[in-house]
C-alpha cells in the first residue's frame, strides 16, 4: 500500500522539461564504467552524461558533453564493434522499433560482460487510465510483460518509476520507489553473458 507520505507532489511548470531533466539525472546516476552509448538519444540528450557516444536516426549536432554522435537506424545494426560498452542507455526509444527483439539483441552484442542496460518505455496500465495510446508508439508493455521481454536477454536487476502525471491539475507524483504505478519506468538489467 503506497502511503501518501511516501509520494512527492511537485507542481508541473514545464511539463516535458521536468520529466525529462528528473530522467536523466537518474539514469546519470545508475551509469557504470567509463564506456556509455546512448542510443535514440534525440534532441534532447542526457545533460549529465560525460563522454557518451549518441545515436539517433536523425542527425544530432555533438552537444559538449557527448563524445560522438552516429546517426544509425536502430530497427537494424548499431554500427558499433561487439562487447564494446560498460553500459548501454535506450531511453524512450523501444517502443518506437518494430524490431524490438532485434534491438535488445543489438543491446546485448555490443555490451560488455557484466554491462549494463538502462532502458526506460511507458507504463501502459497506467498510461491507459489518463490517455489513450501514444500514436507515435509501436507498441507499449504493461511493467511485468516489458520484464518478461527483458529477461530473454539479459538479468533484470532493478526497476524505477519516473512518475504519474495528472494532466488536468498538472501535477507531477514521483513514484521512484513505486514503478508499477509510473507513466514511465526505468529498467536497469546486467548482461552476464557475452554473445558468441
Amino acid at each position: 500500500m503506497v502511503k501518501y507520505k511516501e509520494l512527492d507532489f511537485k507542481p508541473v511548470v514545464h511539463h516535458s522539461n521536468f520529466r525529462f531533466d528528473v530522467k536523466h539525472k537518474l539514469i546519470s546516476e545508475l551509469v557504470r564504467g567509463d564506456d556509455v552509448i546512448d542510443l535514440g538519444c534525440g534532441w534532447y540528450t542526457n545533460p549529465y552524461l560525460k563522454g557518451a557516444v549518441g545515436v539517433d536516426l536523425e542527425t544530432i549536432t555533438k552537444p559538449n558533453n557527448y563524445k560522438e554522435m552516429i546517426t544509425a537506424d536502430l530497427n537494424g545494426r548499431i554500427p558499433v564493434s561487439d562487447n564494446s560498452y560498460d553500459t548501454v542507455i535506450a531511453s524512450g526509444v523501444i517502443e518506437h522499433l518494430y524490431n524490438y527483439h532485434g534491438f535488445l539483441m543489438e543491446c546485448k552484442r555490443i555490451l560488455r560482460k557484466n554491462g549494463i542496460l538502462i532502458i526506460d518505455t511507458a507504463n501502459r496500465i497506467p498510461n491507459r487510465m489518463i490517455a489513450k495510446k501514444n500514436m507515435l508508439h509501436i507498441l507499449e508493455w504493461s511493467y511485468s510483460e516489458f520484464i518478461d521481454l527483458l529477461e530473454h536477454f539479459f538479468v533484470f536487476q532493478k526497476s524505477y518509476g519516473l512518475m504519474f502525471t495528472i494532466p488536468i491539475i498538472r501535477i507531477n507524483i514521483n513514484l521512484k520507489k513505486f514503478p508499477r504505478l509510473s507513466n514511465e519506468v526505468i529498467y536497469v538489467c546486467k548482461n552476464e553473458i557475452d554473445i558468441v
